[in-house]
């Protein structure tokens, strides 16, 4: 964000970039997948219950459905 100096997107790879989800107001509807980067979080962070969890990051084809692998190519 030009104002502030938030990140608004990030990078897969060329072509393919992804929302930064904490820049939406309203999340109701959107659904975690996966919490990425643990290792550094905050103690006091709860991470929700059922969703998997990776001190660092994570191979995307062990976790993502197909539908979404295939947007990849």
């Amino acid at each position: 964000c030009p104002d502030c100096g938030s990140l608004l997107f990030g990078s897969i790879r060329d072509g393919v970039r992804v929302i930064r989800p904490g820049n939406f107001d309203e999340t109701d509807w959107f659904k975690v997948g996966a919490h990425i980067w643990t290792k550094s979080k905050q103690p006091w962070l709860r991470l929700a219950d059922g969703v998997p969890a990776f001190e660092q990051n994570y191979v995307r084809e062990n976790l993502w459905p197909e539908e979404a692998l295939s947007r990849l190519v």
